[in-house]
């Protein structure tokens, strides 16, 4: 088997050799007006013959089945062997980015050169109404679960091989790890704490990003905080707020491997400073017992994505450095490392689930450490259940007083 170039009038044409009988049997020829076209024709004749070898017996053909109704009996056929998380998220992978466009083609048309055309064709769909394009990674997901479904069509021998084996994955496009270092913390939120000083409808928005900063939270636990989640000296963490599903749901990290039918937690660093601006909140905006504390106009959990955009026009209003919302969890996890803050403690307030999460931090802020080595904000024998009272008298990263 090999490709052969050809000049014509109308350009170069590529010519597909191949036998379908063997060694001495008549050669054949299939014209390509590219090369990759040609050399996937070739790939696919060649698993063909090679399964007709083995004779193997397959039920059905490309031309016979589409893409909805394969995944549709990949995810009845799975749905026993994979967990509830991941098949949730493959069905609605398969619902909202699959089916609609996708569903209606045969599994012939998933070749190469077509999933790397669809990899493009995703990668210009935009978030809501906002002018932000899926990441690579999520583009990866999508076809990721296209290739689960051809390769379980092929293992059940429905069809003869995967059309789209040999696709190429995205390059990872993840954001470098960024934080602030603790001069830009206490600048920015001295900065937002004048545009909204106490008493101000909007005070909230400085005491999330006070807890943001402080606490290291996620953005879903964030929003989950409720007013019985604020302890003596710590803050509860118990739950997140899933936006897109408009739920709670377990936080993220380590589990109660003890009782793994409870509800997983942990505790946080609560400084005194943080814990006056959430108890003003609380008493500002009425909060009940079984509301969140940063609730929205709706009087529900507040949307991440809104409060995303009002924290980059604070930012690009204070002037300094750029990072993500997300940064914020970074760059309270790195003042706890510049802190000395034992690293098992870091680990049960950040939540993470390897001790190697948490070495990561050690190794990215590096040399900094020095400049800031005076900042403590919790004792280095404090425990990771319940933190030493030694934090109730250090300052939190606040406005800049010191």
């Amino acid at each position: 088997m090999s490709v052969r170039t050809r000049q014509t009038k109308a350009g170069p044409v590529y010519d597909a050799l191949y036998r379908v009988g063997g060694k001495h049997s008549k050669q054949m020829c299939k014209t390509f007006d590219r090369k990759v076209d040609a050399r996937d024709f070739l790939a696919r004749m060649k698993n063909e013959q090679a399964e007709n070898r083995l004779g193997i017996n397959v039920v059905g053909r490309f031309e016979d089945m589409t893409l909805e109704h394969e995944a549709r009996f990949w995810l009845e056929q799975m749905q026993v062997q994979i967990s509830a998380g991941w098949m949730k998220r493959a069905s609605g992978i398969i619902d909202k980015s699959l089916v609609p466009k996708y569903g209606h083609l045969t599994l012939d048309k998933f070749t190469v050169p077509f999933v790397r055309r669809m990899q493009g064709e995703l990668k210009s769909v935009n978030l809501r109404d906002s002018k932000r394009s899926l990441s690579n990674a999520s583009v990866n997901r999508i076809t990721e679960v296209l290739c689960a479904i051809l390769n379980y069509a092929v293992k059940a021998r429905r069809i003869p091989f995967n059309p789209a084996k040999g696709y190429m994955k995205l390059p990872d496009d993840r954001a470098e790890m960024s934080y602030w270092e603790v001069d830009e913390v206490k600048d920015f939120l001295r900065f937002v704490s004048e545009k909204y000083p106490l008493g101000s409808p909007d005070r909230w928005v400085y005491a999330a990003l006070l807890v943001a900063l402080n606490c290291g939270l996620r953005a879903g636990e964030l929003w989950g905080l409720m007013p019985g989640d604020i302890r003596d000296e710590t803050l509860y963490i118990k739950r997140q707020w899933l936006e897109n599903e408009k739920r709670f749901d377990l936080v993220k990290g380590k589990r109660n491997r003890k009782a793994k039918d409870r509800q997983p937690y942990r505790h946080t660093v609560l400084h005194r400073q943080v814990k006056a601006e959430l108890l003003g909140v609380v008493a500002q905006r009425n909060v009940r017992t079984d509301q969140t504390i940063f609730y929205g106009e709706d009087g529900k959990p507040r949307g991440h994505v809104s409060f995303v955009d009002r924290f980059h026009r604070l930012v690009k209003a204070w002037g300094g450095r750029r990072i993500r919302f997300h940064d914020l969890r970074h760059t309270a996890i790195t003042l706890w490392v510049h802190a000395g803050i034992n690293l098992r403690v870091i680990q049960e307030m950040a939540g993470h689930e390897n001790i190697s999460t948490t070495m990561g931090y050690v190794h990215m802020v590096g040399r900094s450490v020095n400049r800031v080595s005076h900042l403590h904000l919790v004792s280095e024998n404090s425990s990771p259940k319940l933190l030493s009272k030694s934090a109730e008298s250090d300052d939190a990263i606040r406005t800049g007083s010191d």
